[in-house]
């Protein structure tokens, strides 16, 4: 469940477990804190109102991504709108704040105006932008080897036209600074081309930290030619 929502990651509370008179306040922005499930002393007030309000902050955000996408797109040219308007308007970073890994991170800017997010932050925000647009989406947690040693990472599985292919919008976003404002290295990849240097389900301490088995993609990855949506004259 808690791949598959990613609002899940904002219902939390700071509650003293068993200690009803200790309670902490939870700040405005980022993840609430632990839950504990014991309705006795779980601040669910507190929670709600927090969730509420950034969930409103939210929306405004994905609204307007939202909002470029015509009837007449197929999914594939959908989903390369979502993938490009998000990776533009985030850049990586906030690892010291606890919103970095969340759509509250993705979606609501920070105190210096934008929105900085780790992997998990770029794969949750993907996969709530193609939720709200209709489009099929996992959540993929495992590790990635761009070099040695592999690290943990995250990015998204997403179904385009019955098939699946593997996206990670963490490393299509490229440097701050860089000529372009995104890439598509590893965009609507087949297994065959994104495997080499991902690897799903295992965190680096060799357990499993997500789905326990994943779709297979097709052969080919999905020509990025077919995902332009052409502009009229």
């Amino acid at each position: 469940m808690s791949a598959d929502e990613p609002r899940l990651l904002m219902v939390q509370s700071f509650v003293p477990k068993g200690d009803p008179t200790a309670l902490v306040s939870p700040p405005t922005t980022g993840n609430v804190g632990i839950v504990y499930y014991d309705a006795r002393f779980y601040n669910v007030s507190s929670a709600y109102s927090i969730q509420s309000n950034n969930m409103a902050k939210i929306e405004a955000k994905v609204s307007t991504i939202l909002a470029k996408l015509k009837n007449d797109m197929t999914d594939a040219q959908k989903f390369r709108v979502l993938h490009d308007e998000f990776i533009k308007s985030v850049s990586y970073g906030g690892m010291s704040t606890g919103a970095s890994a969340t759509i509250e991170g993705a979606f609501i800017p920070n105190n210096y105006g934008y929105c900085a997010i780790v992997c998990q932050g770029y794969a949750r925000g993907l996969q709530y932008l193609c939720q709200r647009a209709g489009i099929q989406v996992i959540y993929v947690t495992g590790t990635a080897s761009y070099s040695e040693p592999p690290v943990d990472h995250a990015w998204n599985m997403v179904k385009i036209e019955g098939q699946w292919y593997n996206t990670d919008p963490t490393n299509d976003d490229p440097p701050t600074g860089a000529s372009i404002p995104v890439r598509y290295d590893d965009f609507l990849q087949s297994d065959n081309d994104f495997l080499h240097d991902h690897t799903p389900g295992i965190s680096t301490q060799g357990t499993a930290v997500s789905y326990p088995v994943f779709p297979q993609t097709v052969a080919e990855s999905y020509p990025l030619a077919d995902t332009e949506y052409p502009i009229a004259d």
